[in-house]
């Protein structure tokens, strides 16, 4: 949104607003949501929350049945908010917010923690050769 200088908060929170409404527009059912990486999966997650996050302002939604994860970024590095204004990083300030998006996780950590614990009962000894062997 801005090439070099600072960012007022204000500014950065329009844009922000922006991306929020265009990914919710995409989603399999219009919403954004908290995702597994940062919450309960399918529970929907409000522009008020993502704003509440504070330094990790970030949501999901999910696209052809995929949780996808949506971080804000800069161009040099994650930003920080501090006095109404964002800032980079780096010494120079010179930023350019944008965003990247992932596929995020499919389910709960639970879950995977019983993958992992079933993979250890039908591997076990496989996992612990190559451990060894590394």
């Amino acid at each position: 949104i801005k090439d070099g200088g600072d960012i007022a908060k204000e500014e950065y929170e329009t844009w922000l607003r922006k991306v929020y409404d265009a990914t919710a527009k995409v989603s399999d059912d219009n919403r954004n949501v908290q995702g597994f990486g940062f919450g309960d999966g399918d529970i929907e997650k409000t522009f008020e929350e993502v704003l509440a996050g504070g330094f990790i302002q970030t949501w999901s939604y999910k696209y052809k049945e995929r949780f996808m994860d949506v971080y804000p970024d800069t161009k040099n590095g994650k930003f920080t908010v501090s006095n109404n204004k964002v800032y980079g990083t780096d010494e120079s300030k010179d930023i350019a917010v944008g965003i990247s998006i992932n596929m995020g996780m499919q389910k709960g950590f639970d879950e995977y923690e019983k993958d992992i614990e079933d993979a250890f009962d039908k591997y076990g000894d496989q996992i612990e050769d190559a451990l060894k062997n590394y």
